[in-house]
């Protein structure tokens, strides 16, 4: 697995370094070059104009998916407040990783983010990732698909579940397409069964529901629809370890 420049085709435009959200490439010698904290989201692929940039992943072995820990939600904002159904996932989100033994984690995207950190630990989230800065505020799919992407790479969640709304079913399948795994649409249950998360959805026409489960894949990706999950009571004693990427 790695990433890299090809040094015959790049003009050292500076469209990648612009396009980074982790600051990990510089210019040097009017060629783009790689830093070390590279994540290997793949946005400076998608910007470079002259196929200069190749990223390889491999296939995942079994050693390689028990890297995999945790479970992780993104955190749909409205007016940089949480939205009900990201606090639906927090809490399905508790109650799969305490079955599992992992943790929970929350991806926060947007401006001055930080304080609502707190409030996701009282519904079981345990850390939060957050990544701060103004053109956060409005949703834009590149950016959230690169810095999400990035963040997976680094950490390597186990689960990752989104919101089954407009936005999160705009960003998840980006994510899902640029990491190479699959994603279970419109979930209306979550279980966990032999380790791996069972994921319920309607099918032909909701007049059945099937089990689908992602064996040889990580993260495990869903969307969970609105109103279908308990919220938990909150609890206000616990806090929340955060992580902050700057961008």
């Amino acid at each position: 697995m790695g990433i890299e420049i090809i040094l015959d085709k790049c003009t050292g435009c500076g469209l990648c370094l612009k396009a980074c959200p982790f600051a990990a490439i510089k210019i040097k010698n009017k060629k783009a070059e790689i830093e070390a904290n590279c994540t290997l989201c793949g946005s400076c692929v998608e910007v470079c104009k002259f196929d200069a940039i190749i990223i390889e992943r491999p296939k995942l072995s079994d050693k390689d998916l028990s890297e995999y820990k945790d479970v992780w939600i993104f955190v749909e904002l409205r007016e940089q407040d949480i939205k009900k159904v990201s606090l639906e996932l927090a809490s399905k989100a508790r109650e799969i990783a305490d079955t599992l033994k992992q943790r929970v984690g929350a991806v926060i995207l947007g401006e001055k983010v930080k304080h609502l950190c707190d409030n996701l630990a009282t519904y079981g989230v345990d850390v939060a990732y957050i990544a701060e800065n103004d053109n956060l505020v409005e949703y834009n799919t590149s950016n959230y698909t690169a810095i999400l992407t990035g963040l997976i790479l680094k950490y390597k969640p186990n689960i990752m579940l989104f919101p089954a709304t407009h936005l999160g079913r705009d960003l998840a399948p980006r994510v899902a397409a640029t990491l190479k795994v699959g994603l279970t649409a419109d979930c209306t249950g979550l279980s966990i069964k032999d380790g791996l998360l069972l994921q319920t959805r309607p099918a032909f026409g909701g007049n059945i529901m099937a089990d689908i489960i992602s064996p040889s894949a990580r993260p495990q990706m869903a969307t969970i629809r609105p109103n279908v999950m308990k919220i938990r009571s909150p609890d206000s004693t616990r806090k929340a370890e955060v992580i902050s990427q700057f961008t």
